[in-house]
C-alpha cells in the first residue's frame, strides 16, 4: 500500500512540475512588458531621491504610468522579471561602479513610489504575480541543494500537492483542475504556527522559484501580515488574519473574490 502511495506521489510531482515548467523557461531575450518596465524604472532611478521627496519628484501621472506598466510585467511575466533582474546584478556586480543602484534596489524603490500613493498594503499585493483557491491534496518532505559560496546549502524543503479550484490572477499560466506542486524551504515560516492541511483548500499568494533551476518551481509568497501566505477557506468563508486585504478579517468567499479582483486586478493597464 505504501509503495503504491509513494508511486501516485511521484506521478503527481512529475504532472504537476511538467505543467508548470513550460513556462519557466531561460529566456534569450526580454519581454515587451518586462522591458517597457525596466526602462522606466530606469529612469525613475535616476531621479528617486527618498520619501520624503517622492511626491515633489515624480507626478501623479507618472506614478500611475509606473504602476501600469509593473503591474503589466510582474502579471504577464514574472519569469522574466526574475531573470532580468538576475543578468542586471550580474552586470552591476561586475561594473565595479560604487554609484550604480543595485537591480533588487531599484525595484524596491519602484514599490515605494506606487505604495507612496496607493499604500503599502496595495504595492505588495500587486506585487505577487499569481492567487489561487487551491486544495491540499498531499504534502512530503525533501532536501533542498544549491550551490552557495562554492559549496552545497542542503535544508529541508516542504511540498504541498494541490489542485486548483480557482484562478484569481495568473489566468495565462493557471486553470482549475490543473495540478500542482508547491514547494518552500521549511525555515521560512519556522516560526508560523499556521499550517497547510490535507484536504482544506486554501487562497496562496505564489511565485516562480528557484533560481538555480530557471524558476520551474513554484512557491508561497509571503505577504507581512504574518499569516505566512495561509489563508483558509471553509464553508463558503475565507479567513485573512489582520485584515491586510481591507475587507475584514472573515469574509464570505465569493465577496472576498469580486473585492479582490476589482480592487487589486488592474483594468486600466
Amino acid at each position: 500500500m505504501r509503495m503504491k502511495y509513494l508511486f501516485l506521489k511521484m506521478v503527481f510531482i512529475l504532472l504537476s512540475a511538467t505543467q508548470f515548467y513550460g513556462f519557466a523557461q531561460q529566456k534569450d531575450s526580454v519581454s515587451e512588458p518586462v522591458k517597457n518596465y525596466w526602462n522606466l524604472m530606469d529612469n525613475f532611478s535616476l531621479r528617486y531621491r527618498n520619501k520624503n521627496e517622492i511626491s515633489k519628484t515624480y507626478s501623479g501621472d507618472e506614478i500611475d504610468t509606473l504602476t501600469k506598466k509593473y503591474f503589466k510585467a510582474i502579471t504577464e511575466d514574472p519569469i522574466g522579471v526574475k531573470i532580468k533582474r538576475d543578468k542586471d546584478f550580474q552586470k552591476w556586480s561586475s561594473s565595479g561602479n560604487p554609484k550604480e543602484i543595485k537591480p533588487a534596489v531599484k525595484l524596491r524603490m519602484m514599490r515605494e513610489i506606487i505604495a507612496n500613493k496607493y499604500g503599502t498594503n496595495f504595492a505588495e499585493i500587486i506585487s505577487v504575480p499569481y492567487y489561487l483557491k487551491v486544495k491540499i491534496v498531499g504534502d512530503s518532505g525533501s532536501v533542498y541543494i544549491s550551490p552557495e559560496n562554492n559549496r552545497e546549502l542542503r535544508v529541508g524543503q516542504a511540498n504541498y500537492f494541490g489542485i486548483i479550484e480557482d484562478v484569481i490572477k495568473g489566468n495565462n499560466f493557471f486553470k482549475v483542475n490543473q495540478k500542482i506542486t508547491i514547494s518552500f524551504l521549511s525555515f521560512w515560516v519556522a516560526e508560523s504556527k499556521r499550517t497547510f492541511e490535507v484536504g482544506k483548500s486554501y487562497f496562496i499568494p505564489l511565485t516562480p522559484w528557484d533560481s538555480y533551476h530557471n524558476y520551474s518551481k513554484l512557491t508561497i509568497d509571503i505577504l507581512p501580515d504574518n499569516n505566512f501566505a495561509n489563508y483558509p477557506i471553509q464553508n463558503g468563508e475565507i479567513s485573512t488574519p489582520g485584515n491586510f486585504f481591507g475587507i475584514g478579517s472573515s469574509t464570505n468567499w465569493e465577496t472576498f473574490r469580486n473585492y479582490f479582483i476589482n480592487k487589486f486586478i488592474l483594468k486600466w493597464r
